[in-house]
């Protein structure tokens, strides 16, 4: 979907899109998440991203990220990606020209995944269970995962999954 944000001035902002996985370090931990996501949401917000965050749970906590956004800003990002203490073995999957938004109105969804489900989403059960899978995923077997996820958020959301009796939240 194009935006008035998409547009400057008539013209149309050039958008890419990037795909990066890799290894959460010692410096950080799944508890983080939370806290992480409302610092980038408000960052996100202000240089105009929109994307999806999929944390993949197990021995090593994975990292999956998909950016949208102009190109100079989206590149910025990466690099401060790459010097992020938090991650380790980072991994550029994709960086593509895009026509529109994937995410349009996502700061940052997130979804949180075991290695069984990961596997699961892209048909290939045990290929997440693997420790050279972080090296071995492809721009398609990415795109999979960060679609089927969005969708099972999406689902899980719409069916009130979280939600709680009267209205409030958990």
């Amino acid at each position: 979907m194009v935006t008035p944000r998409d547009r400057e001035g008539g013209a149309m902002k050039s958008l890419i899109t990037l795909i990066y996985a890799s290894r959460s370090t010692e410096y950080f931990h799944e508890h983080e998440i939370p806290d992480l996501l409302q610092q980038v949401r408000i960052a996100n917000a202000k240089q105009e991203f929109t994307g999806m965050l999929l944390y993949i749970s197990g021995f090593c906590g994975s990292f999956l990220q998909l950016l949208e956004g102009q190109p100079e800003m989206v590149d910025a990002a990466f690099s401060r990606i790459h010097r992020d203490k938090r991650h380790a073995q980072l991994r550029l999957i994709a960086r593509e020209s895009i026509p529109e938004r994937a995410f349009e109105g996502w700061t940052m969804m997130h979804k949180t995944l075991d290695p069984i489900e990961a596997g699961e989403l892209i048909g290939e059960i045990d290929y997440f269970i693997s420790p050279t899978w972080l090296t071995q995923l492809d721009p398609n077997r990415a795109k999979k995962l960060l679609s089927a996820a969005s969708l099972r958020w999406q689902m899980e959301h719409r069916t009130g999954k979280y939600r709680t009796l009267g209205g409030r939240s958990a």
